[in-house]
């Protein structure tokens, strides 16, 4: 069965297979994680002049767009390549519905800081590989067990499901 593929799955298939895979089958450990609130916080507080959260075909979550660019929120830049990840995935899902974005911006407004994100017809290819390995993934009975340790482990709200009885 082929699912939709969200803009977070995506998001967490760059960061952490295992997250992607307890995400999805929704075992949420973040409601109450102080980083995540913290995000949602600055999510909230920043650009509040602008049409936020553009949910599109119940599949992605775009912070917002202005003049024809998508622009993603994040609070710090030590997951970037996840967020550039995004942010392309973003621009591949809109160009599947014949909308014409070439373009996103990832802003980081506690470091007062933009990160342009350009699109190449390599992305998608790479997207489509990804797409196919999320399927996998997500197919599997029980979570993929060959992740590696992180820097961003510690501060994750899966840490303790993740690495009960671990040496981290």
């Amino acid at each position: 069965m082929k699912r939709k593929i969200t803009g977070m799955m995506y998001a967490y298939f760059h960061l952490c297979k295992r997250k992607l895979w307890y995400s999805s089958y929704n075992i949420d450990m973040e409601q109450d994680n102080e980083n995540v609130l913290i995000g949602r916080f600055i999510d909230e507080g920043s650009y509040s002049r602008k049409d936020k959260h553009l949910l599109v075909d119940g599949v992605i979550n775009i912070d917002y767009i202005d003049k024809g660019i998508i622009h993603e929120i994040k609070k710090t830049k030590k997951m970037d390549q996840m967020a550039i990840a995004q942010a392309k995935y973003y621009i591949y899902y809109l160009k599947k519905m014949n909308i014409d974005v070439t373009e996103a911006v990832i802003d980081y407004p506690l470091l007062k800081e933009k990160q342009k994100v350009l699109w190449s017809d390599a992305d998608a290819l790479e997207i489509e590989r990804n797409l196919l390995e999320i399927e996998v993934i997500l197919g599997r009975e029980f979570p993929p067990n060959d992740y590696q340790k992180k820097s961003v482990c510690r501060k994750c709200a899966f840490f303790d499901i993740c690495y009960i009885g671990g040496d981290l």
